[in-house]
């Protein structure tokens, strides 16, 4: 082996060994607005869904067979932690990027409730869809974030 190939195959390794310390720094931290706690009792968490206010910091979401409840109503000066869990089935959770800059996408599994930080929200009305076929009527999950 000469001289040229030895400094060739140094140069490669440096560069996959840089390019593996990146891609292992970053395994765990693939959403980091996104958080995951054992889900109590469903039914402590529904009642939180359906008693919760317009405005207050923290907002509940209930993925359902086919459906997003409730419709949320927000303010865009304000920072929020959604908590989403799912009634029945899994679910993927997705809000369009126009939000908040960025899409985001979570996969919603029976018995975890999910918290997502929302900042820097944008005033419209978004989107909220399931990414997961959850069955006949999938293509009907739909629902809405208003920001004010």
């Amino acid at each position: 082996m000469n001289r040229r190939e030895k400094i060739t195959i140094i140069i490669i390794a440096i560069f996959a060994l840089a390019f593996g310390y990146r891609f292992a720094g970053s395994v765990n931290n693939a959403n980091p607005i996104v958080e995951t706690i054992p889900l109590t009792t469903f039914a402590e968490f529904e009642n939180k869904s359906q008693n919760q206010k317009k405005g207050q910091g923290d907002l509940y979401l209930t993925a359902q067979q086919w459906a997003w409840l409730p419709e949320l109503t927000i303010h865009s000066n304000q920072d929020y932690t959604l908590h989403i869990a799912t009634a029945d089935i899994q679910h993927a959770f997705h809000l369009e990027a126009d939000a908040m800059g960025h899409s985001i996408d979570v996969l919603i599994q029976p018995g975890r409730e999910y918290l997502i930080k929302l900042r820097n929200l944008k005033p419209g009305v978004f989107a909220i869809g399931c990414t997961q076929y959850c069955g006949i009527e999938h293509n009907k999950m739909r629902g809405k974030l208003i920001v004010e």
